[in-house]
């Protein structure tokens, strides 16, 4: 009998952690817009001892990458650095921060924000641990609430900047939060004993007040009004919508079949000779086949894809490639670009659904979205282009994928826990729904559900077919030819029905009385012996997941569990330099460089 009661433990867990858990919570966006390749929205945290406020992207997995106090005196080609404004920090004044000499540091290397694997970043770097501080609310009540993650793992860059196609170079502006890892923990052995890291989710998860490790994300427009949405434990399902591929990641990507690009106007006149195009993806280059192998990065701005990719895509726009940016600049005196950016056509990105072979999904990028804005240090004043950069894979390692610019549309997931899968699904445009409840994510979910809404719905009264009755472009309300936009009040709101939800799991609470506690001291002693023993499992398992990765390996794979940065060391790993030549070398990643003026563009 006793043991009939033992085996059933996880079962009543399980009942007792769904019906008590706390619901998903919200993370607050900042007021400010960065990113001279934007703007981008950012999420405002505080860092350390006494506390210092810094905005950063939401971005990558396993360590947020923070710039310090140092970052504008790196030496760069393009003069100019803009991090002040985001916020930077100083370990030398937080008196909680931690440092151990296990986890090493980086020299003239590469720091991919580990959940993309596009170059993004270089420089120098040391992991540190401190604590962050940041305000969230509550998902069930709405009341706002300030939340500690004590030694979160961090790796702060003392000079970063990153590294155009020229080889001209420009400081970094803003840092990435990162949004979790499979792991709850990052554990090293110091001292004879184990020293564990945090991340946010998963602490947050541990501590019960969000019901799993998992986020959901819709990063949003600044120049088209769309708000973001960023819900730990959770999502919006108002940003879904239409079908969600569910597929497995990696532990360090998001990485999904592409199988097609394609143009597509949903009403009106077609600004185009057509009103839908297919096969822009493998056009004129027979080698890629059936479908690309991207990965999805929040972490970096563009469209990483083949050279002919891009010039397919680009040979029917207004656009003219510079090949100091490796990006394409709108030509804005063609009466063409007002007439696509306001037109209600896009940019198709079709996908296998949920790793199926037969079944595929779409996500559409309107064009309104694709008209973002080139900044200083880059240019020397404001210019528009199309974010599509072509991959430097042979050259520099970089997988094809998809950044910032795609994820404007794109609704993005990841449950870390039950079987490690991520979800990808059409978001909607500025018609989003300001009062939505949220969807809790559970660790076994395996698939998510969006509201009924319709997604051309959601863009109605930003476009209006593009074309008036006398056949002259419409420029909708609140675009602009640069694409600049300046933030606004985003924080997210709840219905007035949330509190009600509230009262109800109160009066649930109640009902189970003292059989909940009883059932509860179990559950905390089977999750602390299933944690202990997944802590067993898991040394060394960034390490071991390196080997076959998908066969997407790119600058972070060669610089990976090499004893730095995410994984589970029980070794003392020596500080020293990356490898910075990607075949094994240890060296300089740029050399020395000559101060030189801004790109000026034609």
């Amino acid at each position: 009998m006793l043991i009939l009661v033992l085996r059933a433990v996880p079962i009543f867990c399980l009942c007792i952690a769904y019906t008590l858990a706390a619901g998903p919570h919200v993370i607050l966006w900042s007021s400010q817009t960065y990113g001279p390749d934007g703007p981008w929205h950012a999420v405002t945290v505080k860092l350390g001892t006494p506390a210092q406020q810094m905005d950063l992207i939401p971005a990558g997995a396993w360590e947020t990458q923070i710039l310090s106090s140092s970052v504008c005196s790196t030496s760069t080609t393009l003069s100019g650095c803009n991090a002040n404004a985001a916020g930077l920090f100083d370990p030398e004044k937080s008196s909680s921060l931690v440092t151990i000499s296990e986890t090493g540091t980086i020299k003239n290397g590469n720091f991919c924000v580990n959940g993309g694997g596009i170059p993004s970043m270089s420089g120098d770097a040391e992991w540190m641990f401190d604590t962050l501080s940041l305000t969230l609310r509550d998902g069930v009540v709405g009341n706002n609430g300030q939340n500690t993650i004590r030694n979160l793992s961090t790796m702060v860059i003392s000079r970063g900047y990153n590294t155009l196609p020229s080889g001209s170079t420009y400081a970094a502006e803003v840092g990435k939060l990162s949004l979790g890892a499979p792991n709850i923990n990052q554990s090293w052995v110091h001292a004879g004993s184990r020293f564990n890291a945090t991340f946010l989710p998963g602490t947050l998860f541990e501590a019960g007040q969000i019901p799993s490790n998992s986020y959901g994300m819709h990063i949003g427009s600044v120049a088209a009004g769309v708000r973001p949405s960023l819900i730990l434990g959770g999502y919006d399902p108002t940003r879904i919508i239409g079908p969600v591929s569910a597929q497995p990641y990696t532990i360090l990507k998001l990485p999904i079949d592409l199988l097609d690009i394609g143009i597509s106007v949903s009403s009106g006149k077609s600004p185009f000779e057509f009103t839908s195009k297919s096969g822009l993806l493998a056009s004129n280059n027979a080698s890629i086949g059936t479908s690309l192998p991207v990965v999805i990065d929040s972490a970096s701005p563009y469209l990483y894809l083949p050279k002919s990719t891009c010039d397919a895509i680009t040979s029917l726009l207004p656009l003219t490639y510079n090949p100091l940016l490796s990006l394409y600049i709108w030509d804005v005196t063609s009466p063409l670009y007002t007439t696509i950016i306001s037109s209600p056509a896009s940019l198709t990105f079709t996908f296998r659904l949920s790793s199926s072979i037969t079944a595929n999904m779409t996500i559409s990028v309107p064009f309104a979205l694709l008209n973002l804005t080139l900044t200083t240090p880059l240019v020397s004043s404001p210019i528009p282009y199309f974010p599509c950069r072509p991959a430097q894979v042979e050259t520099l390692g970089e997988n094809y994928g998809l950044g910032r610019a795609f994820l404007q549309a794109a609704f993005v997931g990841v449950n870390w826990g039950g079987d490690g899968l991520w979800f990808l699904a059409q978001a909607p445009g500025p018609n989003t729904p300001s009062l939505s409840p949220l969807t809790s994510i559970f660790p076994g979910d395996k698939t998510l559900k969006g509201a009924d809404n319709g997604w051309e719905d959601s863009w109605k009264g930003y476009w209006e077919d593009g074309i008036d009755g006398d056949g002259n472009a419409i420029v909708p309300t609140g675009s602009t030819a640069s694409g600049n936009g300046t933030g606004a009040d985003i924080a997210h709101t709840l219905p007035d029905s949330a509190l009600s939800r509230g009262v109800i799991a109160g009066i649930a609470v109640g009902a189970v009385g003292g059989v909940a506690v009883i059932v509860v001291l179990a559950c905390l002693l089977y999750s602390r012996a299933r944690r202990r023993k997944a802590d067993r499992e898991n040394v060394n398992l960034f390490a071991e997941a390196h080997v076959g990765n998908d066969g997407l390996a790119g600058v972070c794979d060669r610089h990976a569990g090499q004893g730095y940065g995410p994984s589970e060391l029980y070794t003392q790993a020596p500080v020293g330099e990356l490898h910075s030549d990607h075949n094994g070398v240890v060296g300089e990643l740029h050399g020395e460089y000559k101060k030189a003026s801004v790109v000026e563009l034609p």
